[in-house]
């Protein structure tokens, strides 16, 4: 009964472990959804743009946590306007900002 049920845990665990990426695909595209383009307007050219660093478009999908915390640690050294503290950390030991 016991072995069962380890092989039970196991076998759900790793099917959620290999569908997991399925979460981060789209339901829908920007393009899609917005009349308009997202972020549209003058920046600043010392800011690195999401897309030059996350390798798809602003609403084009899902940004994993660790490309949101690579995003603002970018952010924060490239301007002064930005200042990133880590207040706490998830169950996962992701930082949270």
């Amino acid at each position: 009964m016991k072995i069962k049920l380890i092989a039970l845990l196991f076998t759900i665990s790793l099917t959620n472990l290999l569908h997991s990426d399925d979460l981060m695909n789209p339901t829908s595209y920007s393009k899609d959804l917005y009349q308009i383009p997202i972020l549209d307007g003058t920046y600043s050219e010392d800011v690195t743009h999401p897309d030059e660093f996350l390798g798809f478009g602003i609403g084009e999908r899902v940004a994993a946590p660790w490309q949101i915390t690579s995003a603002l640690k970018t952010w924060s050294n490239e301007s002064n306007r930005i200042k990133v503290i880590e207040y706490a950390r998830t169950h996962e030991d992701r930082p949270l900002h």
